[in-house]
């Protein structure tokens, strides 16, 4: 009878012990699993900013030189989309505004002429600002629940160079 009860122990403690190890690895995996979807939304959203900030005038960005603000209104050459920059007198052609900022959903908005447009989700945090005449820095923070209820977090930075 001892050696069953002695056994029995054994087992339990053998049971447990494999239950912890399971359980951590549930975690991680629910924790990595959060953090690369985060990472997907961060790039996403830089990608498209750092394409369109980067050409875009010097002139034709509402931040002066070391100021920083949560959005960001500027205006692309090429208003027509004919792929023309200069009209036929010789000016470059502007598009109408565009806005990137975050909204009460936690997605970063791109707005352009009353159209809005879902650039990343879980972003808890945009700000930008214009180190130099021709540098941006916008540095994205995210933030989201995994499937196990850990708060996941990822900041991302990207400096991006204005075109002229």
């Amino acid at each position: 009878m001892l050696e069953v009860l002695v056994t029995t122990l054994i087992m339990s403690i053998i049971m447990g012990a494999l239950f912890v190890v399971l359980s951590i690895g549930q975690r991680s995996w629910f924790s990595g699993d959060a953090t690369i979807e985060l990472r997907d939304q961060t790039v996403k959203a830089l990608a498209t900013m750092d394409r369109e900030i980067s050409a875009t005038g010097t002139g034709r960005i509402n931040l002066a030189i070391g100021e920083s603000s949560p959005f960001l209104t500027f205006w692309l050459p090429d208003a027509s989309g004919d792929g023309v920059v200069i009209d036929a007198g010789g000016s470059i052609e502007w598009t109408g505004p565009i806005t990137y900022s975050v909204n009460a959903s936690s997605q970063v908005i791109r707005s352009f002429l009353g159209t809005d447009t879902v650039l990343g989700n879980d972003i808890t945090a945009l700000l930008f600002t214009r180190t130099e005449n021709r540098l941006m820095q916008v540095d994205v923070t995210a933030q989201k629940e995994s499937a196990a209820g850990q708060q996941i977090q990822d900041v991302e930075q990207a400096v991006i160079k204005i075109r002229n």
